[in-house]
């Protein structure tokens, strides 16, 4: 997970997925591309409308690199 203030839930979901998507499609190793779904979920939860939500790469780059991917 990364840490993040929220302030409405809604599109987390499909935040995560937009963000795991696009890293998978830019060739990203998974761990990687969990971390990018879970940083774009972060922005996304912090504002009222998800579908608002903006932040450049360099703010999700950083975001992911707090996010710690473990194996099962």
């Amino acid at each position: 997970a990364v840490p993040a203030v929220a302030v409405d839930v809604t599109g987390a979901g499909d935040a995560f997925a937009a963000g795991f998507v696009s890293a998978c499609c830019a060739g990203m190793p998974l761990a990687h591309a969990l971390a990018r779904g879970a940083a774009t979920a972060s922005v996304a939860v912090e504002g009222d409308l998800a579908a608002l939500a903006r932040c450049t790469r360099d703010e999700l780059d950083r975001r992911a690199a707090r996010c710690v991917v473990r194996k099962l």
